[in-house]
C-alpha cells in the first residue's frame, strides 16, 4: 500500500498543476463511465474519482493565476501521475514558446518563463521521484 503525501505547489506552479489535476480527475470521470454494468470495476472506478475529487478539494479547484501556495496531497501514485503530467505539460508548453517565438509572437522573455516552469517542474518531480519512486 503507498503512503499519503502532501507537498507544496509554489503559486506561479499552481495552474499547471491544477490544469493536471483536472486531467487526472476528467479521465477517472470517464473511465467510471466505461465501467457501468461492471460492479467490481465501478466501485474501483469511483473510488479513483473520489480520490481525485478530494485532491482537488485540498488544492482548489479555481483556474487562474493564484497569489497563494497550493497544498497537493494524496497516495504517492496519484500525487506522482499528476506531477508526470504536469511535467508533460510544463515540457510542451516550451516546445509551444519556442514555435511562437520562430513565428514572430512570443519574445525571448516569453521563453525563458517556460523554460523557468519546466525547470521548477522538473525539480519538483525529481525530488518527489527521489522520495517517492514506487
Amino acid at each position: 500500500m503507498t503512503q499519503h503525501v502532501t507537498m507544496t505547489v509554489p503559486a506561479q506552479d499552481a495552474e499547471l498543476v491544477l490544469e493536471a489535476l483536472l486531467a487526472v480527475y476528467a479521465a477517472r470521470a470517464t473511465h467510471l463511465a466505461e465501467q457501468v454494468g461492471y460492479e467490481a470495476r465501478v466501485r474501483e472506478a469511483r473510488a479513483a474519482l473520489a480520490e481525485s475529487g478530494r485532491m482537488l478539494d485540498v488544492f482548489g479547484w479555481e483556474r487562474g493565476t493564484r497569489t497563494r501556495e497550493a497544498e497537493l496531497s494524496g497516495s504517492e501514485w496519484d500525487v506522482g501521475e499528476v506531477l508526470r503530467l504536469a511535467l508533460t505539460d510544463a515540457h510542451e508548453a516550451l516546445g509551444t514558446a519556442i514555435g511562437a517565438y520562430h513565428q514572430g509572437h512570443a519574445t525571448l522573455d516569453d521563453l525563458a518563463d517556460a523554460s523557468e516552469r519546466l525547470r521548477a517542474m522538473l525539480g519538483r518531480f525529481s525530488g518527489f521521484e527521489a522520495d517517492h519512486a514506487l
